[in-house]
């Protein structure tokens, strides 16, 4: 009898403690609190208009939870059960490191543009949005620091022009100075002249041979009297014809490469170096 009695009384202690979890993990329609608050400000972040984040869960957020299970591949009822619960966090955590990843991304290249962003930390503080608008505001655009699909194609516009990727070549070029040279070398640990090329112009994504002479073999021929920052310009080191040396042309007739002698160095086209001259090339 006592045993039947425990049974019973275990059953019981199951079932409850069952349906307790189960409605402490399904959020319905006049469902609200601290948790409900915290799915409307999910699914808002997913583009899900929920309405108010007042933490009722009304018409709008069923509506908008409809919308996520649809979208999702879920049972469509607009409950927010354990399973629509689990897929709505997967997908806002991937939302959320997504969008650092992009507010990093536009750091960076305000940054690279000479905008005070601060930190490049993935936040969108108050300096970033101070940037964007200062970004705005040169090139006419409205001053609200939302960085939206205008905003955006102007900053991927100067970004990408070709004199921004010569200033971030040559800045970067120099930036190497007094780097040693190593022959084969390829790295700041040092470098060898068209390693030194290949890696500077890597920075920017544009893809370069290994050696000097198949350099020479890519871009546009350039006459010396059209030389301008970012073209390359290849020498006769040995005897022949033979190209065996490359530098970067940096304006007011000078050229930065990494040389035996000195490393990475930039050098006038005294006679020396303008006998040894034989063409440019032109790759972006």
């Amino acid at each position: 009898m006592k045993k039947g009695i425990i049974l019973i009384a275990l059953v019981l202690i199951a079932v409850l403690t069952s349906v307790s979890v189960t409605q402490a993990a399904t959020l319905k329609v006049g469902s609200a609190g601290t948790e409900i608050r915290m799915i409307q400000s999910e699914l808002q972040t997913l583009n899900y208009n929920v309405g108010p984040i007042d933490g009722i869960f009304g018409d709008k957020t069923k509506t908008a939870v409809l919308a996520f299970q649809r979208d999702q591949n879920l049972i469509v009822d607009g409950i927010v059960g354990p399973q629509t619960l689990a897929a709505l966090k997967k997908a806002y955590n991937l939302n959320v490191e997504s969008t650092t990843i992009e507010i990093r991304k536009l750091q960076s290249k305000l940054q690279a543009l000479n905008y005070d962003v601060g930190p490049i930390d993935g936040i969108f503080g108050t300096k970033t949005k101070t940037a964007v608008q200062t970004f705005q505001r040169d090139k006419n655009l409205v001053a609200d620091g939302i960085v939206g699909p205008q905003t955006l194609a102007a900053l991927d516009k100067a970004f990408n022009s070709p004199q921004e990727t010569t200033k971030q070549i040559i800045n970067t070029a120099k930036s190497f100075l007094g780097v040693p040279y190593k022959w084969g070398g390829t790295t700041p640990a040092g470098f060898d002249c068209s390693g030194f090329t290949q890696y500077v112009f890597a920075s920017q994504n544009i893809t370069l041979p290994r050696v000097s002479i198949d350099q020479y073999a890519v871009g546009t021929s350039v006459a010396f009297s059209n030389l301008i920052p970012g073209d390359l310009v290849f020498f006769n080191l040995t005897s022949g014809t033979q190209i065996s040396h490359v530098g970067i042309y940096i304006g007011d007739n000078q050229f930065i490469s990494a040389t035996t002698s000195k490393g990475v160095a930039i050098y006038g086209f005294t006679p020396y170096w303008s006998n040894a001259y034989v063409g440019a090339k032109r790759v972006y």
